[in-house]
């Protein structure tokens, strides 16, 4: 029987996603349960395939991993770790993190990445992927071959949350959600462009869903909100459970560089993702169908992506799904 892997991740929901998308390459990943320790939270995957079972970087004090043996390693994660197959993002194999764990605890093995990109064109998951591999852990190569794994497969309680969130909103079941929210406001394609997306796609007879996130709460007005409640259902998805059910039953999810499109790509759920000031090349959401638009920052706010292009590109995503 394969050792159990436990992931140790301290970076935001998108960089987590693409991690786990990474890991589910590896050889025999699925086979026992991924014991998950991060700063973010995807919600209750104990249904999903493969399972997650999720834990809190606060509540097993990841911090003192960071404290040259000042600071005793939590015991609780210790014995999470013991005997385990340890991935983690808090520095290369030379960090103080990464030699705490190989010395401290009884794990299989300790392999770990540093996540800041360190230049060259390829996408991010790439550079993750050699210093693992610089390490000895070797990952399905062929994408074709294990296309299937690196997709995030939800339960059939996930499923039937997707199915009540449609019918509390009043709407059919697969909707496409846009979602207009980043974390970053450099980010964010312009609010009026996805209403005008929308518009369009509404009167394509496409049944739609316009979304926020926590972070839209603070800097999208009521007019706004008002305007785009207008054109098709606005919700807020402020939680992680939530997420997985509008990413999950959703048949095509729109929206910028940010978390919740890696996540909707995780799940293997169809993805259009809008960039302007990062790089579609290195920053992507990976999926068996994820889609993306590179635009220029330099070409105003709306990055030089035209709502009328998009929408019909858009369409076309739709009537090939």
């Amino acid at each position: 029987m394969a050792a159990p892997t436990v992931i140790i991740h301290s970076g935001a929901l998108g960089d987590l996603a693409l991690f786990l998308g990474l890991i589910l390459r590896l050889p025999r990943a699925a086979e026992q349960p991924l014991r998950l320790v991060s700063r973010v939270g995807l919600g209750q995957l104990h249904e999903a395939r493969p399972r997650i079972d999720a834990y809190s970087t606060e509540s097993l004090g990841i911090h003192r991993l960071f404290a040259d043996g000042a600071l005793a390693v939590d015991p609780v994660l210790l014995e999470l770790v013991g005997g385990a197959r340890v991935l983690h993002n808090l520095g290369d194999s030379a960090s103080l993190p990464h030699r705490r764990l190989v010395a401290d605890s009884a794990a299989a093995g300790v392999f770990g990445i540093d996540t800041r990109c360190r230049g060259g064109c390829a996408h991010i998951t790439a550079q993750w992927e050699a210093d693992l591999n610089q390490q000895g852990l070797l990952l399905e190569r062929c994408i074709a071959h294990c296309g299937a794994r690196t997709t995030l497969r939800l339960g059939d309680a996930h499923r039937l949350r997707g199915r009540q969130v449609c019918e509390q909103t009043g709407i059919e079941a697969e909707p496409i959600v846009i979602h207009i929210g980043s974390g970053g406001a450099a980010k964010r394609w312009p609010i009026a462009s996805f209403a005008d997306v929308a518009m369009a796609l509404v009167r394509q007879g496409q049944p739609c869903v316009i979304a926020a996130g926590p972070v839209e709460r603070e800097c999208v007005s009521a007019e706004e909100i008002e305007r785009l409640h207008a054109i098709a259902p606005f919700v807020w998805i402020d939680h992680a459970e939530e997420l997985l059910a509008w990413a999950g039953v959703a048949r095509l999810w729109i929206g910028n560089d940010a978390g919740p499109s890696h996540v909707a790509a995780l799940l293997g759920t169809p993805t259009a993702t809008l960039f302007g000031p990062t790089s579609a090349t290195r920053w992507r959401p990976l999926g068996t169908a994820a889609h993306y638009r590179q635009g220029r920052a330099s070409a105003g706010s709306d990055w030089g992506l035209r709502a009328d292009e998009l929408g019909r590109w858009v369409a076309g995503i739709v009537s090939e799904a």
